[in-house]
């Protein structure tokens, strides 16, 4: 796919790696999950060294690429934070036995003894009136949320890596252009009024 934007004569700055964890690690993305077609059954050590393969061989061909992750980050505890769905609904921490932060440790310093770097992370966040309240509903497992924490934490953690992060804001919920606008406003100043970069 890379090749035919070179062959038409166009080029690739950035690269944004969706998921790349949650799709091969045993316990992640089931079949259907975003488009999936079920996990690989890899190991962390095992998924890690396969996405390092995969940087190295885009690489090989275009170096220029910018290569970074998006993530689904919803579906991952992170430091200690439960994931948004918490109990009974599944997710990708309680189903690999690792809270993201557990993959970025492992991850970036495969990267850099690749000689490799990840030069960014998206965390999906999708607007939802729930991203600014205090417990999930009831369908999505009815626990506390920490959405503003989990959010400043990885804010935090990029930062003390010099890993560039940014926030990917999209809604199924809205009906007009109007209403999708209103609600990312809504949630970019509630973002911006707790400290989370937008």
């Amino acid at each position: 796919a890379i090749n035919r934007i070179y062959d038409a004569g166009g080029t690739v700055g950035y690269f944004m790696l969706d998921g790349p964890i949650s799709r091969i690690i045993e316990g992640g993305r089931q079949l259907g999950d975003g488009g999936a077609t079920g996990h690989c059954g890899f190991t962390l050590a095992e998924a890690v060294a396969q996405l390092v393969i995969y940087i190295q061989t885009i690489h090989a061909a275009h170096p220029e690429i910018r290569i970074g992750l998006g993530v689904n980050y919803d579906h991952w505890d992170f430091r200690g934070m439960d994931n948004f769905f918490g109990a009974g609904v599944p997710n990708y921490s309680d189903g690999s036995g690792h809270g993201y932060d557990d993959v970025l440790d492992a991850l970036l310093p495969a990267v850099a003894a690749a000689g490799e770097r990840i030069e960014f992370l998206v965390v999906d966040n999708p607007y939802e009136p729930y991203y600014m309240a205090e417990a999930a509903p009831d369908h999505l497992g009815g626990g506390p949320l920490e959405q503003t924490r989990r959010l400043l934490a990885i804010q935090s953690y990029c930062a003390a890596r010099d890993i560039p992060l940014g926030l990917m804001y999209n809604t199924a919920d809205a009906d007009t252009d109007q209403e999708f606008f209103d609600d990312t406003m809504a949630l970019l100043a509630h973002h911006e009024q707790h400290g989370v970069q937008v």
